[in-house]
C-alpha cells in the first residue's frame, strides 16, 4: 500500500514538471521534456515492449527485433504526444488544435432523428479530442466507462476547472449501468462506449488481426434495444498540432429473434473489428491499449 502512494505521489510530481514546462514553453516545452522522459522509459522498462509485442507482432509479423523496437518508441511517442497536446490544450488559452476535414454526413443524420445513438470508440489517436468536441452537438453525451479510468478524462477537462461535455454512467454501478444509458437513448441523447475493452458483461468472439478476440456487447445490445445506430467513430493524429475524427461504420443492430441474437452480436463486433483493422492499416501506431488484448 505505501508503494502504492509514493507511485501516485511521484506520478503527481511528473505531471507538475510537465505542466510547468507547458506554462514556460508551451507546446514545444511540452515535446522537449518528454524526449528524455521517453527515451528512459522505453530503454529502462522491458515491460513496455513485452506489453506492446502482442499487438506489434501481429500487425508486423514481418519485422525483425530491431524493427519492433522502433515501433514500441514510435507508438510510445505518439501516446506521450497526445498527452502534452490534452494538457497545452487546457493550460493555454490560445492553444488549439486544427481538425482536418471529414465527412460527419451519417452522424448528424442520425443526431437529427432524434432515436440517440451509440458512439463506439477505441483507445486510439487523441481519443479524447473526440470528446472535447461534443460540446458542439445539441444532443446530451453519455459515456459508459469505468469509474476507476475516470481520472485520464478529469484530468483532460479539470485543469482549467472545465465542465465535461458529458456525463458519466459508471459500469459499475446497478445493471453495469445499462438501465441508465438505454434509458439516455430513449431521450435521444448519445451514448459513448470504449467498444476494444472487455471488462464486465456478456462477451462475443470475433478475429482480430488473424487472431481470436473477445468484445462487449453493452454497445450493440443497447443500440438493437432502443433502435439506434451504432457510430463508429475514431480520431487520429495526422500530424504536427492536426487530428482528424472520422465516421468510419455506421450499422443497426437488429434483433430478429432470442435464438439469432448470438449472430447479431457476432455480426456487429465483426463489422467494428473490421473498421478498427481499416483504422490500424492508416495509423498503425496510435493504437493505446497497453495489455494483450487476445488474452481477455
Amino acid at each position: 500500500m505505501e508503494k502504492k502512494k509514493i507511485l501516485i505521489e511521484l506520478e503527481k510530481l511528473g505531471h507538475w514538471f510537465f505542466y510547468m514546462a507547458i506554462r514556460c514553453g508551451g507546446y514545444l516545452g511540452g515535446r522537449i521534456l518528454l524526449i528524455p522522459v521517453l527515451s528512459c522509459y522505453v530503454l529502462c522498462s522491458r515491460k513496455i515492449h513485452q506489453t506492446l509485442s502482442h499487438y506489434l507482432v501481429k500487425r508486423f509479423p514481418e519485422m525483425n527485433r530491431f524493427q519492433y523496437f522502433i515501433s514500441t518508441c514510435r507508438i510510445v511517442a505518439h501516446f506521450g504526444t497526445v498527452l502534452v497536446e490534452q494538457a497545452w490544450l487546457e493550460i493555454c488559452k490560445t492553444a488549439s488544435l486544427q481538425e482536418d476535414p471529414a465527412d460527419h454526413h451519417e452522424f448528424e443524420l442520425a443526431v437529427a432523428k432524434g432515436k440517440g445513438a451509440v458512439l463506439l470508440m477505441a483507445h486510439v489517436g487523441n481519443w479524447q479530442a473526440v470528446l472535447s468536441q461534443l460540446n458542439t452537438i445539441s444532443a446530451h453525451i453519455h459515456i459508459l466507462m469505468n469509474m476507476n479510468e475516470q481520472a485520464a478524462v478529469k484530468h483532460y477537462f479539470e485543469l482549467q476547472n472545465k465542465d465535461k461535455p458529458f456525463t458519466v454512467i459508471d459500469i459499475n454501478g446497478p445493471c453495469g449501468g445499462i438501465l441508465t444509458a438505454a434509458a439516455a437513448l430513449r431521450k435521444g441523447d448519445l451514448v459513448v462506449i470504449m467498444g476494444d475493452r472487455l471488462t464486465t458483461g456478456h462477451p462475443v468472439s470475433g478475429i482480430f488481426l488473424n487472431t481470436p478476440v473477445r468484445l462487449p456487447t453493452a454497445a450493440y445490445m443497447l443500440a438493437a434495444t432502443a433502435e439506434a445506430p451504432v457510430i463508429v467513430i475514431l480520431a487520429a493524429n495526422t500530424g504536427g498540432k492536426h487530428f482528424q475524427i472520422r465516421i468510419w461504420d455506421c450499422f443497426y443492430p437488429e434483433y430478429k429473434g432470442r435464438d439469432s441474437r448470438e449472430d447479431m452480436l457476432q455480426e456487429c463486433a465483426g463489422r467494428y473489428l473490421k473498421a478498427l483493422e481499416s483504422y490500424l492499416q492508416e495509423y498503425p501506431f496510435q493504437w493505446y491499449n497497453f495489455y494483450n488484448f487476445w488474452a481477455q
